[in-house]
């Protein structure tokens, strides 16, 4: 049978799991879950059962067949493969077998392989109305829906402020909560659409425990009094003497009959204090028995007093909290219906429940896809099951998943539930048992493969003595967290690996290492250093020809023999924050690198600075930024010179250069930072946002910098990629407040993502990575990294779905440091629902670990640290790793901190000689920029008043023609493009905005081009949200170029006549609108330097026939004067027409001047 997996090779021993494998290609009439364990090739079991499905003609057709798995990078590897083994099943199969096999490949872009959400998205686009979804819904990702949610809060919030008729607000003010408090929680309830009921259980009564706890509290702060004359000053590494010291204070400023203050008083107390017994010995009358006695004494309050307290408190507070999230959830939907978008749940719950609720439509759907295979299963959430199981059960009217019985052979489900690792994203292993016990219970088979073709038989049994149940003899199984013997609620039961891997023996570095932190690099800042450059050291020495790996083929289990080269190597890391070091000493020792699951993107250097730079630029007013932005590397002044500019009068507030005092190079540099900024400004004033901001970089030469960097690449790269970031959201970025906040979100990390490299073909790089972000993935060495992490924070939220109805119990917490967290409020008998979760939680953990330590094919290196490892991501290995050998040193290398060799003097006085001509060279211009309409009417004065441009003059349409204009579309016999009067050809639809200033005509403008600008923004913002509220969005654009707020109406009372227009009517009826195009090409003038020429259409459309360009003109102009106006442009819009063909191949059929305020429409002809 073709496809069949068991992968055997002639002359190896048999496989254990032999008769399992066979059972995915043959048994094709059954339903099978397949538990694959790592490295036992679960891809290549759904693949061969894919072929077999085609092959045997259990599946008629391809586009009957849908592999479903859960990320892109996973559905491509999964098309890529298929389509492989799909040519090769062809060429050996025979008769029947091989013509279904060849007819599939002639139709294999009909099978679908994707993700489960592009999956719900396609079912959702072929019946939207059924579905009940908008007819052109968007998919959003999580970022987006991120941004989404933050803004669905701040409309929330804003309500409440106005309108608040539940009194949400006195209620929370009442109980002592900030609606700041409950924006961590709203992101995380949001999370849970399918959570049907949120109990809000009775708190216990609270008579008479607060007066209990004041009496209390005031009883212990009088001891606390008399205690703190004896308390030593100098309380050294002690904890608690400050903390008593404090104690008075803080308490004194709450007014103690208020609960909801007298509750913030006791948080004080709700910490854990260490104390150092000597230094209680320097205080008067006192000794180690009094340290320990008032440690007891603050730890016996603590018990007593505040946490019962507290607890019944926040129970109290609970559901007016809750009331708050279930309103803001409100908000959230509310909004995405409006925009018309959908994020991941919503396409998994409208699917879902599509399916549920109309047999039709699930009928139908079935005949489509009547064979559903899904990879990585494990990782399902409860809304993807209920999918699944929806689109695969026999009875169409079963609206219950858990009752539904699949179709015989209808499903094929593979992952291994030691793998997942994902409860924080909503995937639950109680869902994968249950799914489990539904295929037995309806006569499909759970299969088991144990052969593990990955790694050496060294590392697969050490793999199974850390997590086998069995243990070994040096380590008791009680010792430490094991998978358990038999599987449960919390986690799946063990399976031995067996290793399969064939080959020849293999040398070298196999199994597992050490990489040990010597205890003297005892702070975790030094250990990362430390471990981030030896392991930068050995992969550099591993690559320059210290190393000989043997790589697994990854399709039959054999090996390869090869020198190492960076691609070779896994750096896996606990927490997101330590990648950035990593990364950075592998680019110090010349080593390429990607990141993933990091804030590569985020720490570039130049989004840094371009961030303060367009603070700057923007904010005038702000002194210490500016400021800030002299000292940077960007203008590079010093301290000494920032303060003599300062003595000498000069004003940073007002930027204002001194009348004297500064030495006149000094002097000249600042006049030239502060021209540079100002003309930035005015680029921001006068030109779209994007446009602006890419000529800042440019200017800056922040694309240069970021190449120059180690790894340079990559950083420039990033820089691109953030630009292009920017770019994306610029229908939401209107001012340049939006466009600063924005920056702001990427350069503090609020939006985290990873970098790309500048490259067209990246070369081979180390792959450097967060442990979520491995499974799947695996090296011939992987490292195993950080100092810190692990373990697990208290948890926020439990979900019960073990009874008909899905119930959530939500923690609320205020986040108070990026580490440390204070509860807010959660249900009664919280204690008992989060134990239940840490024990999820707890299982989870050991299950990451297992991923960590099955990535190898080759060697795994564990980092180790002496003495300070509490806190150390790895410690459950440390038992097993008694016998593993130390990491080797494979060349001498300079120990990590060791000084720098003197620069040699010579050297030194060559570049200094050669200074001066090389900074001639720098400052040498290479290439000049400039404005498209500047370079288009700059010829038109060379030639003779009335002189045709070109043989193209202008006509006007008048009234009549403009009654019909909406309603022609189509070119007329005399505008065709070849017709002996064509129109010229135009750039596409875009708002003409140039980076450089208006001619000195424009100036007469209604407000000079400040309100011309502002003017050209509401056209785009109307053409793209015609219900958008003009005056509302035209105070910010005027407030930002210093005009009176009062031109909002005049401002869109010019629009809303330009939407009136048959214009208007057309370009939004036409099959394609755009607004605000950029474009540039470059001119190479045979005696100077190449000029790069710039512009922006304002708007263009695509008819049938060709686009249709138009410029917007806002000048004030007579009747008389409004064609010699129109004329003055006529060079502009043919430059733009040819420029727009050149670049676009599709023809421009007609080109347009509306001149706004005259209500004059101009269309450029040729030849008259």
């Amino acid at each position: 049978m073709t496809g069949n997996p068991s992968r055997e090779i002639p002359g190896a021993p048999p496989l254990p799991d032999r008769e399992e494998r066979e059972l995915v290609t043959s048994l094709l009439d059954r339903n099978l879950m397949v538990e694959a364990a790592a490295g036992t090739g679960k891809t290549t079991a759904m693949i061969g059962r894919m072929l077999a499905l085609l092959g045997s003609g259990a599946c008629r057709h391809i586009r009957h067949m849908a592999a479903i798995t859960f990320t892109r990078k996973a559905a491509a590897e999964i098309r890529g493969r298929f389509r492989s083994s799909l040519e090769e099943a062809c060429r050996e199969a025979r008769g029947r077998e091989r013509e279904n096999l060849e007819s599939a490949l002639e139709n294999a872009e009909q099978c679908f392989i994707g993700t489960i959400h592009s999956f719900c998205a396609r079912i959702l686009r072929e019946k939207p109305l059924e579905a009940g979804v908008g007819l052109s819904f968007r998919e959003i990702d999580d970022l987006e829906d991120s941004r989404l949610r933050e803004e669905a809060w701040n409309r929330f919030c804003a309500r409440l402020f106005i309108d608040d008729p539940g009194d949400i607000l006195g209620r929370l003010r009442e109980v002592g909560v900030r609606l700041s408090d409950l924006e961590t929680a709203f992101q995380r309830f949001a999370d849970f659409p399918d959570v049907e009921e949120w109990p809000v259980p009775d708190p216990a009564p609270t008579e008479g425990l607060f007066d209990r706890a004041r009496r209390e509290l005031e009883e212990y702060l009088n001891h606390i009094s008399r205690l703190i004359p004896k308390l030593p000053l100098d309380p050294g590494n002690d904890k608690l003497i400050p903390e008593l010291r404090r104690a008075v204070r803080v308490v004194s400023h709450y007014r103690l009959e208020n609960p909801a203050e007298l509750m913030e008083a006791l948080e004080f107390f709700d910490r854990g204090i260490s104390i150092v017994l000597s230094a209680w010995e320097r205080g008067k009358g006192l000794s180690r028995e009094t340290a320990k006695e008032e440690k007891n004494r603050w730890e016996r309050f603590r018990r007593e007093t505040v946490r019962p307290a507290l607890s019944r408190w926040r129970e109290t507070r609970y559901a007016v909290c809750l009331e708050a999230l279930n309103s803001a959830r409100e908000t959230y939907d509310l909004l995405r219906r409006e925009r018309e978008v959908l994020n991941f749940q919503d396409l998994l719950t409208a699917a879902a429940r599509l399916l549920r609720e109309n047999p039709e439509a699930r009928r139908e759907l079935q005949a489509r896809f009547t064979h559903l295979l899904v990879d990585e299963f494990q990782d399902t959430d409860p809304l993807q099951a209920e999918m699944i199981f929806l689109l695969v059960s026999s009875d169409v009217t079963e609206r219950d998943w858990r009752r539904c019985q699949p179709r015989p052979g209808s499903l094929f489900l593979v992952g291994d539930p030691k793998q997942s690792i994902y409860r924080f994203r909503r995937a639950d292993i109680s869902i994968y048992n249950e799914v489990k016990e539904i295929m037995m219970r309806s006569g499909g088979l759970v299969l088991t493969l144990t052969s593990n073709f990955r790694s050496p038989p060294e590392l697969v049994e050490w793999v199974n003595e850390v997590f086998s149940p069995q243990g070994n003899g040096d380590v008791r199984p009680s010792d430490v967290p094991k998978f358990p013997a038999q599987a449960t609620e919390f986690s799946p039961a063990y399976v031995n690996l067996v290793p399969s891997r064939i080959g020849p023996r293999e040398e070298g570095l196999r199994g597992v290492y050490r990489l040990t932190v010597p205890p003297e690099f005892s702070r975790n800042e030094e250990a990362l250093q430390y471990m981030a450059d030896r392991i930068a050291r050995f992969i550099r020495d591993a690559c320059s020809g210290g190393l000989t790996l043997y790589r697994h083929s990854g399709n039959d289990g054999s090996i390869k023999t090869g020198a190492a080269d960076p691609s070779d190597f896994l750096v896996l890391t606990y927490r997101r924050d330590d990648l950035a070091v990593f990364a950075e000493r592998l680019h110090d020792h010349g080593i390429p690198c990607r990141t993933s699951g990091g804030q590569s993107l985020n720490r570039v250097s130049e989004l840094q600075l371009l961030k303060l730079c367009i603070k700057v630029v923007l904010r005038p007013y702000d002194p210490l930024a500016l400021v800030a932005l002299l000292r940077s590397e960007l203008f590079g002044f010093s301290d000494a010179e920032l303060y003599e500019f300062k003595r000498a009068g000069g004003s940073f507030l007002g930027r204002r250069l001194p009348a004297s005092g500064l030495d006149p190079e000094t002097a000249e540099a600042f006049a030239d930072a502060f021209r540079r900024l100002e003309e930035f400004r005015r680029w921001f004033r006068t030109m779209p946002l994007m446009a602006a901001l890419e000529l800042v970089v440019h200017d800056l030469g922040l694309m240069l910098s970021a190449a120059l960097r180690p790894g340079g690449e990559m950083q420039a790269g990033s820089l691109a990629k953030a630009l292009e970031l920017v770019r994306e959201t610029q229908d939401e970025i209107w001012t340049g407040s939006q466009l600063l906040g924005y920056l702001q979100r990427l350069a503090e990390n609020r939006e985290s993502y990873d970098g790309i490299s500048a490259l067209s073909e990246d070369p081979p790089a180390v792959r450097v990575m967060n442990l979520h972000r491995a499974k799947g993935l695996e090296a011939p060495v992987v490292f195993l990294a950080g100092v810190s992490g692990g373990g697990n924070r208290d948890p926020d939220i439990h979900v019960a779905r073990g009874s008909r109805v899905t119930q959530g119990y939500l923690g609320i917490y205020r986040e108070t440091s990026a580490y440390s967290r204070t509860p807010v409020a959660h249900p009664a008998e919280w204690e008992t629902v989060s134990d239940r979760e840490r024990a999820f939680l707890e299982a989870e953990s050991l299950r990451l670990m297992y991923v960590a330590a099955t990535r190898a094919s080759g060697a795994c290196i564990v980092s180790v640290r002496e003495g300070n490892d509490r806190h150390h991501p790895w410690r459950l290995f440390y038992p097993y790793l008694k016998r593993a050998p130390e990491l080797p040193e494979l060349s001498p290398s300079v120990a990590a901190g060791a000084a720098p060799a003197a620069p040699d003097r010579q050297a030194f006085e060559d570049w200094a000689r050669e200074a001066p001509w090389r900074k001639e060279t720098v400052l040498r211009p290479t290439y000049e920029v400039v404005a498209a309409k500047r370079h288009a009417l700059g010829h038109r004065e060379e030639e003779p008043p009335g002189t045709a441009e070109g043989g193209y003059y202008l006509e006007e349409i008048s009234i009549q023609e403009r009654g019909d204009f909406a309603t022609r579309g189509a070119v007329d016999s005399n505008a065709g493009p070849h017709s002996p009067s064509p129109p010229a050809p135009h750039p596409p639809y875009t708002a003409t905005r140039e980076a450089f200033p208006e001619d000195e005509s424009e100036a007469a403008d209604l407000q000079g081009t400040d309100f011309g600008e502002v003017v050209h923004m509401l056209l785009q913002a109307a053409m793209e949200r015609p219900s958008a509220r003009l005056e509302t969005l035209a105070l910010p654009f005027l407030e930002e170029r210093g005009l009176d707020p009062a031109l909002a109406g005049t401002a869109a009372s010019l629009v809303r006549k330009a939407m009136r227009s048959a214009l208007w009517k057309r370009a939004r009826a036409s099959a394609r609108c755009l607004t605000e195009v950029p474009f540039h090409f470059l001119k190479k003038d045979s005696g100077g330097v190449p000029t790069l020429v710039r512009g922006v259409v304002d708007l263009a459309f695509l008819e049938d026939g060709g686009w249709v360009l138009v410029d917007y003109k806002t000048d004030r102009v007579s009747e008389d004067d409004a064609r010699k106006r129109a004329e003055k442009y006529l060079p502009q819009l043919r430059l733009y027409s040819e420029v727009w063909e050149k670049i676009l191949g599709e023809p421009v059929k007609e080109a347009l001047i509306y001149l706004v305020e005259a209500g004059r429409l101009y269309r450029v002809r040729r030849g008259r």
